[in-house]
């Protein structure tokens, strides 16, 4: 999913929440938009170019099936357990956690959409265990 589509869904997701949020709905929204900073980083490692525009480029015009497979490590199931662990202690960080697994629902929603549900490593473990080649 795009940042635009994100942002939009992100959107009506945060009104809708507002009642349960409160206080803390403006975080929830941000941090379901601003997980896909790991996108960038992973681009940025994967391609050795800290360009953004190059990295906005290459999501933008690389169909979904085409892109090599990535780990994109705010995404992963072990980042969401750490993140769910301390969340226990701290109503901002369980914001965020709530953010992160909207955002999560939304690309899974949209992978199987595109039928690229399988093309997302999300698990560090397995990406090392398992690796895998740019083809599919």
């Amino acid at each position: 999913m795009f940042p635009k589509q994100h942002l939009v869904v992100s959107t009506i997701w945060a009104a809708a929440s507002l009642p349960a949020l409160g206080k803390r709905t403006p975080i929830a929204w941000a941090s379901s938009i601003l997980i896909d900073v790991d996108h960038y980083l992973w681009y940025a490692i994967h391609f050795r170019n800290l360009s953004l525009q190059d990295a906005l480029d290459y999501f933008y015009t690389t169909p979904p099936r085409r892109r090599t497979p990535s780990l994109n490590v705010f995404h992963t199931i072990e980042f969401l357990g750490l993140l769910a662990a301390v969340s226990n202690f701290s109503a901002v960080l369980r914001a965020v956690l709530y953010g992160f697994l909207f955002h999560i629902l939304a690309d899974t929603y949209y992978d199987i959409r595109v039928g690229t549900l399988f093309r997302r490593r999300r698990s560090i473990i397995l990406s090392f265990l398992r690796p895998r080649t740019s083809k599919a």
